[in-house]
């Protein structure tokens, strides 16, 4: 892993619930209500929030 990468972890709850890390919340702009959404790619998960997809959906959708 290449040394400027920063590295976070959260425990999984008994109902599945992580926290997700305060400079992480900060780095996306996370407020409390916002989405967040969660991606696979080569056996990761990228985490992103949720308007991004939204405006992605809509503009998929004007295109047909």
């Amino acid at each position: 892993m290449p040394s400027d990468v920063e590295v976070f972890k959260a425990k999984v709850s008994v109902r599945g619930q992580i926290s997700i890390p305060k400079e992480i919340r900060d780095k996306l702009g996370l407020k409390e209500g916002n989405y967040v959404t969660f991606r696979e790619e080569n056996g990761r998960i990228i985490i992103g929030k949720g308007e991004f997809v939204i405006t992605e959906k809509i503009e998929k959708r004007n295109k047909s």
